[in-house]
């Protein structure tokens, strides 16, 4: 199975996305019933089941529902068009609402929606005093990032992985080459955290 079909698989319950992604399940199940925001699984005991990427839509959309867009008018967006919108968003935002922001934000492009979801959160967010988090690009997998444009180059890469193959190093080298990142963090499946200079990501 490919990454991007890890992205899809149904893996959790209605309540792990409410309190990854900050929305109430109330408003969760308006969301599907009204707008078709998710289309998750059920179970033989009628249990929905989300995606990675459901979590990551739930919390984009908060985000930007808190910053006043409507549900109506974003509900049905793909999850890179809400990180283009919130980006778009925040980077007309910050400058009017501290000055100099843009030169102490740290650029991240990530590549796995289940890491994606939780940098985008904003507990993750609050715990950087004197930098702030903003996400450039975000990618499903390592075979997207390397057919994509980025927005711009990233200060870090950050890149979920669920398996490691031969070839794995190679394209997280040609991903940093790529985008010009000044550093690649790798957070396997274990929880295990790699951090590599660009140049050495292809060396053991």
């Amino acid at each position: 199975m490919s990454n991007k079909d890890d992205q899809k698989m149904p893996l959790y319950k209605i309540g792990v996305v409410s309190m990854r992604s900050g929305v109430p399940a109330p408003t969760l199940r308006v969301w599907e019933a009204r707008h078709g925001t998710f289309e998750p699984i059920k179970t033989q005991g009628q249990h929905r089941l989300y995606s990675d990427d459901d979590v990551l839509r739930a919390t984009l959309l908060k985000r930007l529902i808190d910053q006043g867009h409507a549900i109506s008018n974003i509900a049905r967006l793909a999850t890179p068009a809400l990180n283009a919108l919130l980006l778009e968003q925040n980077t007309e935002r910050r400058p009017l609402m501290q000055p100099g922001y843009g030169d102490d934000a740290v650029m991240v492009a990530i590549v796995g929606l289940a890491l994606a979801s939780r940098v985008e959160s904003k507990k993750f967010t609050l715990t950087f005093q004197s930098n702030r988090v903003k996400v450039s690009d975000v990618f499903t997998d390592v075979g997207q990032a390397l057919a994509s444009e980025f927005q711009q180059a990233p200060d870090i890469l950050l890149v979920k992985l669920n398996s490691v193959h031969a070839a794995t190093p190679l394209d997280l080298h040609t991903i940093a080459a790529h985008c010009g990142a000044a550093q690649v963090a790798v957070d396997q499946q274990r929880d295990a955290q790699q951090v590599a200079e660009p140049g050495e990501a292809g060396d053991d």
